[in-house]
């Protein structure tokens, strides 16, 4: 047994290798890296040492998954904290189970196979998993967010890139020496020069959404990817101060104009950042555009427009759209997208025993799975009242049109509890006959189509052509929630579990039907792919959204398998809520395709 070295927090390494010199090397190359590694030479020995050591990682051949000995101890009820990865040639990936890391050591030279083997240990440290290809690590920010992370890569001392879908971070030995947005090419932009601290400010805010974590070029880091000059002059923890005293909570709707007052030219006295502001007011036009172009944080810039509208020397005119767009919980839409585009999300209600909570504000993905998962109450869900509806309608500026897009009749009442809360508003009601994402789709191209004008009824003509059009596909990764929510027998899911079938559901004539199977999850996110080929063009035009239930990692690779097949001209990723979760589970990925024409392009581009 090889020591661990003084003061190191990795962990232990049950190291299960009947190949003597295959043992002999990766036993050697992780304990020069600080690892304990405990050699076993078979699966009975492996089996030995399981019980001894909690929380250890194990590595061992694909041929002893199913050993008798040892395949009960790596049973998902008995291998607790242990993360298992499985080395094998690249044939026998599809059928190690999803739950267990799958290395392949075909046509690996001994370097490449231990950058791999030391990334996927490296992801169990920082709480995140190597992606499909093991170049990268990935992780969702609602599960560990921005400053979290960060914190847990500054005790590894990482050099790489932190990439979110707000812009990039480069670290030097676990400390931020650069912050920046990116364009397409992965490449700063010029709007990121001199402003570290601001971007850095943005992307600590971040609290969901994927994240990807890049390491040196040792890990297969790009070259293109070197970091730019150094913009961030701090050390971390005084640079997430920062970021936390920029927190606002209060502020004007970002696509609201500033109106620079009259009084605004008889003012004196003000200071530096009061001034500049009010000179560019006019010329930016928007709160969200004059944050863009001022180097001073998010924050400062807030506080200072807030200050100048108390004065009465600018005051705020938000945007009406032509129509204002309505939805429910069960699009599973990312928040700061809705709060973005000015989308309204009635929240379902869940009930855990004796308690209620409303999707999304009360309960969010997190909290909700955890739940889930303690297994001591099944949730149960309640569509909106059509007194909430209501609400909603009534806080709408007199005379605007709403289009109140919903989850399908067939598979909720909020659709009609919607219908009825409108009675007596000008509301137009959709049936859009889908579910999750898709419906989000639908409500976050509307809202970009009222936005440059469209009226409630061509909106509504469109949101039915789309929903008509789009595809939607999901895969959950174990079939005990849908027998929970009684949607199978719980024999049937026993039966599934214990063969390894994993279910491809579709969304057809607006209700959940079984479209296919797969053995082994590892097939899921190619099939969905395969199945997606077989029902659209792949160089139409598509718009597309990924959702998961915890499953970052199956998440990105449905994304990056659908962009090499299809013609996607956006995608959004997001996370399944509560509703959804349910009867998904944890470990569901899902995705939608929507086909639009080259004329609905200028309607629906990011505003």
């Amino acid at each position: 047994m090889t020591s661990q070295a003084p003061n190191d927090h990795s962990q232990t390494i049950l190291l299960i290798e009947p190949e003597s010199s295959r043992r002999k090397v990766i036993a050697q190359a992780l304990s020069e890296s600080s690892y304990e590694v405990i050699p076993a030479v078979d699966a009975a020995e492996g089996a030995r040492y399981l019980p001894a050591t909690p929380r250890a990682v194990v590595v061992v051949p694909v041929e002893l998954l199913n050993d008798e000995l040892l395949a009960p101890q790596l049973a998902p009820e008995a291998s607790g904290d242990h993360t298992v990865i499985a080395l094998g040639p690249a044939e026998a990936e599809e059928e190690v189970p999803r739950r267990f890391v799958f290395l392949s050591i075909s046509g690996l030279s001994p370097l490449t196979f231990l950058q791999q083997l030391r990334l996927i240990l490296l992801g169990r440290r920082v709480r995140l998993e190597a992606d499909a290809e093991l170049e990268t690590l990935v992780g969702e920010l609602s599960q560990r967010p921005f400053s979290e992370l960060l914190m847990s890569l500054g005790s590894q001392q990482l050099s790489g890139r932190v990439e979110s879908p707000d812009g990039v971070l480069w670290l030097e030995e676990g400390n931020p020496v650069c912050a920046a947005l990116v364009g397409p090419d992965g490449l700063p932009t010029a709007a990121s020069e001199g402003r570290g601290v601001k971007i850095f400010c943005r992307l600590a805010r971040r609290n969901s959404g994927p994240v990807r974590v890049r390491l040196r070029p040792s890990f297969g880091w790009p070259g293109h990817h070197a970091a730019p000059e150094v913009n961030l002059e701090d050390d971390l923890l005084m640079l997430l101060d920062k970021a936390l005293q920029d927190l606002r909570d209060d502020m004007p709707p970002l696509r609201s104009r500033v109106r620079v007052q009259p009084a605004a030219q008889r003012a004196v006295g003000l200071g530096g950042l009061d001034e500049q502001l009010l000179e560019a007011a006019e010329q930016a036009g928007t709160v969200e555009r004059l944050l863009d172009i001022s180097p001073a944080t998010d924050g400062r810039i807030l506080d200072a427009l807030i200050r100048l509208a108390q004065q009465g020397l600018v005051n705020f005119d938000e945007p009406r759209a032509a129509v204002a767009i309505v939805t429910d919980s069960t699009a599973d839409l990312p928040r700061a997208l809705a709060r973005r585009h000015g989308i309204q999300v009635v929240p379902l209600k869940v009930h855990f025993g004796d308690r209620t909570y409303r999707d999304g504000r009360d309960l969010r993905p997190r909290q909700f799975f955890e739940l889930l998962e303690s297994g001591a109450h099944h949730p149960s869900s309640e569509p909106p009242d059509p007194a909430d509806f209501a609400t909603v309608y009534d806080s709408l500026p007199e005379g605007q049109e709403a289009l109140s897009i919903h989850i399908s009749a067939k598979l909720s009442q909020t659709s009609a509890h919607a219908q009825q809360g409108a009675s007596g508003y000008p509301v137009q009601t959709v049936d859009s006959g889908v579910v999750s994402l898709t419906l989000g789709m639908m409500a976050l191209l509307a809202a970009r189509a009222a936005a440059r004008g469209l009226g409630a009824e061509e909106s509504a003509q469109l949101v039915q052509r789309w929903s008509r059009d789009s595809r939607s596909l999901f895969v959950v990764d174990t079939l005990e929630y849908l027998a929970r929510g009684g949607r199978i027998g719980k024999a049937q899911a026993w039966i599934g579990g214990v063969l390894g079938i994993k279910p491809i559901l579709g969304v057809q004539n607006g209700e959940i039907v079984p479209v296919d199977k797969v053995r082994g999850g590892r097939k899921a996110q190619p099939r969905i792919a395969d199945l997606f080929s077989q029902q659209l063009p792949s160089d139409h035009p598509m718009i597309a959204g990924v959702v998961h239930a915890k499953a970052p990692v199956w998440a990105d690779r449905l994304r990056q398998l659908l962009s090499e097949r299809f013609s996607i001209q956006e995608v959004v990723v997001s996370e399944m809520g509560p509703v959804v979760g349910t009867h998904a589970g944890p470990g569901a990925v899902g995705a939608c395709l929507v086909p639009v024409s080259e004329q609905d392009l200028p309607l629906i581009a990011p505003l």
